[in-house]
């Protein structure tokens, strides 16, 4: 079974997919349809095979992250609106929609940032991490793929976190693959449990 949507099928029985917007290792991202608020969305749906994987756990620890997740509210950090488990098993998370780019494409367009850009976006991240280490919420998956960039009035690259906490559960399986090996930190490596310094 794959998490693969067509346009105008709904997923979880309120968002309708509009299109497919990005893939990944975990999963595939649709901009949907918020049918009862006629609101735009992401909606994440991760692969079968992954909560193949983690066997009967994986429900609960995704719960619970989502839970966590929620309780975030710093304002370089994306919001989590909703999450659930589809009738035929597919686990999913809708946050608000983005618009901008991953830092993975600034940095493949540009190369090296400057000092002042680098700790522009550096700062921001570091904000989102904060409240989230403050309810000891890991990351698990910090990289230049999941630190979203905006145009906002006054600042050219506003920085939102994305994926808090999910990585972390999909890690727990230590399933080869979990996280990716440029940006994972030592105990990672070892099998150990992310940890808050990890990030």
């Amino acid at each position: 079974m794959k998490p693969e949507f067509q346009l105008g099928q709904t997923i979880a029985g309120q968002y309708v997919v509009v299109e497919e917007i990005g893939r990944g290792g975990f999963g595939v991202v649709y901009l949907a349809v918020q049918e009862s608020i006629q609101r735009y969305v992401a909606v994440k749906v991760l692969q079968p095979d992954i909560a193949a994987a983690m066997g009967s756990d994986l429900v609960e620890a995704f719960r619970r992250e989502a839970l966590h997740t929620s309780r975030l509210h710093n304002a370089h950090t994306i919001t989590l609106y909703d999450y659930g488990e589809t009738p035929d098993g597919i686990l999913y998370l809708v946050t608000e929609l983005l618009d901008g780019e991953p830092l993975r494409a600034l940095l493949d367009r540009e190369g090296a940032l400057g000092i002042d850009l680098a700790v522009h976006i550096l700062k921001q991240v570091a904000a989102s991490l904060t409240e989230a280490h403050g309810i000891g919420l890991v990351h698990g998956d910090l990289t230049p793929d999941n630190i979203f960039l905006l145009e906002q009035p006054g600042n050219r690259h506003f920085v939102k976190v994305l994926d808090f906490g999910i990585a972390k559960v999909i890690g727990s399986a230590k399933m080869s693959g979990a996280g990716n090996p440029k940006y994972m930190a030592p105990e990672q490596f070892d099998g150990d449990p992310a940890l808050l310094e990890s990030d």
